[in-house]
């Protein structure tokens, strides 16, 4: 009796070992002395675990042996009804050996993607994605065989996108004729070895995709600043290394559940469709598309994928920003009139563009000047000429985002004028405000080239158009210039006539995290006296959200009732 109490004690622990045991080469265990699962502590158990689901997962199935005693059958009675034998799963399509979709290294930073027919493939990082055989769609927009190349951003900071293998029309042909027409269109893009592998996994009507590491000098700076680095890439502990693992590491990407994908309602699909048809169809002039909603229901989302649908049908879609905080193809602040010829596929610090028609309002708020806001509405929207759709986009809240910097201009003090937009600063303290400041490039009606020295300050801000940013990087007072960073060429430069400072400041990991920089830091510092005179606290000042809510719902005063 004893013995038989002994062996029902015993009898999970020995399962448990035996189970392990089973699974040795698999795991590649280590030769330590067997310890019993009693004396193992918490994460010792959990490890335990974790190993024999991967040898499960790697095909052994320890489930199956008839020597193993789980504990609840040492519980069962005698008299229990055998269990029915559970159905036969049916055979798979591909072989079983191979994730869904397949992927497999073509190279130093190159990976081969087999999308079978409504398949996807979900990730993170940056590449770009070539179609070599079939259809394929990210975020809205088509990618057909033959066409070129599409740089993708999936950044954490968004959901991950997916790559989704779409239905073509393909003429009646059999399966034979298919691959043949794959294997040469393939034979100029991959070697023998991986034509072989993808005949040898092939299914009708099936997508091939190449994805290649992206290197272009947006993507080149984001990486290489220190401050800006984990955009794109976060690293995290995978318990997986394997070939595809590597294939894609060395891309520049990581596979990522689905679960993590960007997901549409049925109601946002629905609306994009009859959107899109309407644009398509449209004989009496052009549709305008306004896309209006609360904080966080996703405008911004829609906006793009829209844009991406539309690009499927039409060879281009007009855009018109009128979000001041969260602008889409430029800095923020902006009023501007686009139009749009390639896909969106990334975050708007991916696809910054230079606008048909753009002012600088300089705040990310319009908050009690609707009027003027409304003004420099009406100015940008007239240079729409109804050519093709509109889209408008309406309010929103984001902070500044890092702007780039190519070429260093030298502006005299009497070729422009300078207003700062968001705060009253005495005229001694105006060129403090100006230095080290996000400025606006822009073009006035006035000639401001009467005067001999300078600065030339303006009584208002007036509506006029904007060519482009730059950063006041210093200012010569001996020389009296103002030395501008910008990408706007010299060309376009010349026509400045007008420096705008608003509320848009520069991020502050553009001054804290720059290569090779030691010592005091220029343009940083903690102490600076707010009691001067003509030196306002709202210079490159945000409102917090606390602020914010207080002016939208203003709390109710209470007042005590005297008799």
């Amino acid at each position: 009796m004893a013995d038989s109490q002994l062996l029902l004690k015993r009898g999970p622990f020995r399962s448990t070992w035996l189970r392990a045991r089973k699974t040795r080469t698999q795991l590649v265990l280590s030769r330590r002395p067997r310890r019993r699962l009693g004396t193992l502590r918490w994460c010792g158990r959990r490890r335990l675990r974790r190993r024999l689901l991967q040898a499960q997962a790697a095909g052994a199935d320890w489930r199956e042996s008839g020597c193993l005693v789980s504990r609840a059958a040492t519980r069962r009675p005698k008299t229990a009804a055998p269990s029915p034998a559970p159905a036969a799963a049916p055979a798979p399509s591909g072989p079983a050996s191979l994730p869904i979709p397949p992927v497999r290294p073509a190279g130093p930073g190159r990976a081969l993607v087999l999308l079978p027919l409504e398949q996807g493939f979900t990730f993170s990082g940056i590449c770009r994605v070539t179609c070599l055989y079939g259809q394929v769609q990210v975020f809205g927009f088509t990618i057909s065989q033959g066409q070129p190349p599409q740089d993708v951003f999936s950044t954490y900071t968004h959901s991950r996108l997916t790559i989704n293998a779409v239905h073509y029309s393909m003429p009646e042909k059999s399966k034979k004729e298919m691959k043949r027409e794959a294997r040469a269109l393939l034979r100029s893009h991959l070697n023998r070895d991986d034509r072989c592998w993808l005949m040898k996994n092939f299914s009708p009507l099936c997508s091939i995709v190449m994805l290649e590491q992206l290197k272009t000098p947006t993507v080149n700076f984001l990486v290489r600043h220190p401050g800006l680095s984990y955009v794109f890439v976060q690293e995290s502990p995978t318990f997986q290394i394997n070939s595809e693992h590597l294939a894609l590491r060395s891309v520049g990407i990581r596979r990522e559940k689905k679960k993590n994908g960007l997901r549409l309602t049925e109601s946002a699909l629905s609306a994009m469709e009859e959107l899109v048809t309407v644009s398509c169809e449209e004989v009496d002039g052009c549709p305008v598309i306004l896309v209006c909603g609360s904080q966080d229901v996703g405008k911004s989302t829609f906006n793009r994928y829209l844009i991406n649908q539309l690009l499927n049908s039409i060879s281009c879609v007009d855009y018109l920003e009128c979000d001041l905080g969260q602008t889409e193809f430029t800095p923020p602040g902006c009023i501007s009139l686009l139009n749009i010829t390639e896909p969106v596929l990334g975050p708007p610090f991916t696809h910054q563009r230079t606008p048909q028609k753009m002012v600088y309002y300089g705040k990310p708020a319009c908050k009690n000047n609707y009027e003027n806001y409304i003004e420099i509405i009406k100015y940008v929207f007239s240079s729409y000429k109804r050519e093709s759709p509109l889209i408008v986009n309406t309010m929103g809240w984001v902070s500044g985002k890092p702007g780039k910097a190519h070429l260093a201009g030298k502006v005299p003090f009497n070729a422009v004028a300078l207003r700062i937009i968001h705060a009253d600063v005495a005229p001694t303290h105006i060129l403090y405000a100006v230095n080290a400041s996000w400025v606006g490039l822009c073009k006035i009606l006035d000639d401001v080239r009467g005067y001999a020295n300078g600065p030339i300050l303006l009584a208002q801000t007036p509506i006029c158009d904007c060519l482009g940013f730059g950063i006041c990087r210093g200012i010569d007072m001996e020389k009296r210039l103002y030395h501008i960073l910008t990408p706007v060429s010299p060309e376009e430069l010349r026509n400045v006539n007008c420096l705008l400072v608003g509320a848009i400041s520069i991020p502050q990991c553009v001054f804290k995290s720059q290569h090779g920089l030691e010592g005091t830091i220029p343009y940083i510092t903690t102490d600076y006296n707010f009691k001067l005179p003509g030196a306002s606290e709202k210079i490159g000042a945000r409102e917090t959200e606390e602020t914010r809510e207080e002016k939208v719902h203003p709390k109710p005063k209470l007042y005590r009732k005297i008799n």
